[in-house]
């Protein structure tokens, strides 16, 4: 490290939750990866709205840090509710968008770092009175339909890595060889099945067959079910890196930025 750097104890995520009572509810906390990287999530209080009836939204004040030079001390403002590591990591994710940015707050680990929390009280009030903001996204998602066609080519962009090259009809013979197309892409039935509705959420009628239906479907398979092993836990453990570090974290941003230019 260099001689500027200044370790940031749990005690200042305290520091930012004692200085906030008055605006916000604390929610979770969560200590992650043996202690590498602890967060907290609380409820941003009169910042609350529906997507579509039933399926509620709240704005949260989501802070961070971590001991292993990972992530700063870090403060977002998100509808996402932090309680694993997968959440935290759509969470950063979001907050990562350039158009997004302004949500966020962040602090090397320097010397500095208290001066973060001078300022939230006025940036928790701004964030409430722009909540409004954000919901207005997502409930241009679900009032937006998507047929089967448009959610072929939804997934076709999302996964377009995956669908590079070609695959052999039979294996290892390279004369049976095609372009690979959606149906060779392993997570294609999960998405699917998800999207036809056998989703979480999928009794909410008005959010069916629309773009809120089929982002949810592509953010419910990569927090529950990606990753190839045999061992469960090792499954996700898997899932829980790649959501964070990996390759999950930059699928969760892309979805959410192509299901709003649908």
């Amino acid at each position: 490290m260099t001689d500027t750097y200044t370790p940031i104890q749990n005690e200042a995520l305290i520091r930012i939750a004692e200085a906030l009572h008055e605006d916000t509810t604390m929610d979770a906390v969560c200590v992650l990866a043996d202690g590498k990287r602890v967060t907290f999530t609380a409820r941003v209080r009169g910042a609350e709205g529906e997507v579509i009836p039933g399926d509620p939204v709240q704005q949260y004040l989501i802070g961070s840090t971590s001991h292993d030079g990972s992530i700063p001390f870090q403060i977002i403002f998100s509808p996402i509710r932090v309680v694993c590591q997968n959440t935290l990591s759509a969470a950063l994710g979001l907050a990562s968008q350039q158009k997004h940015r302004h949500k966020s707050l962040s602090i090397r680990h320097t010397k500095n770092a208290d001066a973060l929390i001078q300022q939230l009280p006025d940036l928790v009030d701004l964030k409430r009175r722009c909540f409004l903001g954000g919901l207005d996204e997502l409930r241009h998602m679900a009032s937006r339909p998507c047929n089967h066609v448009q959610f072929r080519h939804y997934v076709n962009t999302l996964f377009a890595d995956q669908l590079q090259g070609t695959i052999n009809d039979v294996r290892g013979d390279s004369r049976t060889a095609r372009p690979r197309v959606l149906e060779d892409l392993p997570a294609w039935p999960a998405l699917l099945e998800k999207f036809e509705g056998r989703a979480i959420g999928s009794d909410l009628l008005r959010g069916s067959s629309t773009v809120w239906s089929a982002y949810q479907s592509v953010t419910e398979y990569l927090s529950h079910e990606a990753g190839r092993s045999k061992n469960p836990v090792e499954a996700a453990r898997k899932r829980f890196e790649s959501l964070y570090w990996g390759k999950g974290s930059e699928l969760l941003t892309a979805a959410h930025s192509m299901a709003l230019s649908i």
